[in-house]
């Protein structure tokens, strides 16, 4: 039998995860600040959670805030280090900085973690 805390703890673990996928089907629909406040939301109920850290890390890539874009996908990347969606991410972000070399170290790595993870290999293949 779950404890009360425990209970609070899963309850308030999948409310997160519900709020990640609205936030993430706000961020296909391109409605950026909504999308923005829900994954803000549901990292108050679990701040240590990277696919939600990855998902704010897209929307604020999309808004051109490469700062807080590769910050998000460190901390995700920190969080779950075989998590290979955060890196092709970060990757993004060297991209847009130009830092190529770093863009490709990413891709490569996802490649790695995942190789049937397609995007990988399209990403580094543009160099």
């Amino acid at each position: 039998m779950l404890k009360n805390s425990d209970k609070k703890n899963l309850n308030e673990y999948n409310r997160a995860i519900q709020l990640v996928n609205l936030g993430t089907e706000l961020l296909n629909k391109h409605r950026y600040d909504e999308a923005l406040k829900v994954l803000n939301e549901a990292l108050k109920l679990h701040a240590d959670f990277p696919v939600a850290l990855n998902e704010r890390g897209r929307v604020y890539l999309r808004k051109k805030n490469f700062k807080k874009s590769f910050d998000d996908f460190n901390k995700a990347i920190q969080l779950a280090p075989d998590y290979p969606v955060a890196y092709i991410n970060r990757g993004l972000v060297f991209d847009k900085r130009k830092q190529y070399k770093l863009a490709i170290k990413d891709y490569t790595k996802a490649i790695r973690l995942d190789e049937e993870y397609t995007t990988g290999y399209y990403n580094r293949g543009i160099y």
